[in-house]
């Protein structure tokens, strides 16, 4: 039986090297402040929109690779933070960034 990574790489979607897109979150639990927030990857960054607000999309840090996720996604952290602290109230970042497909 092959693992999810074996038969996504077949399909081109693991170990995916540039962030890119829009994407949507939404902050429910503590200790966040409850929100919806677009992000999205573009030129090595990220940026975040409070969607409550509508502000322009802010530019919050540099997005940096630091591996692979064991599912087929990345493992990367935003250097250089400069976010809203209502969005992220800290001066480090880690993240992992994985598609699914299907229901979960």
């Amino acid at each position: 039986m092959e693992s999810y990574c074996e038969t996504a790489q077949k399909e081109g979607r693991c170990e995916q090297e540039v962030l890119s897109g829009l994407w949507r979150s939404v902050d429910a639990g503590l200790p966040f402040a409850k929100g919806e927030f677009d992000i999205q990857f573009r030129s090595g960054k990220m940026f975040i929109q409070d969607y409550t607000t509508m502000k322009a999309a802010m530019e919050v840090g540099d997005v940096k690779k630091t591996g692979n996720a064991e599912r087929g996604g990345i493992l990367f952290e935003v250097l250089n933070m400069k976010a809203d602290p209502k969005i992220w109230p800290h001066t480090q970042m880690y993240c992992m960034f994985e598609l699914s497909y299907g229901e979960q």
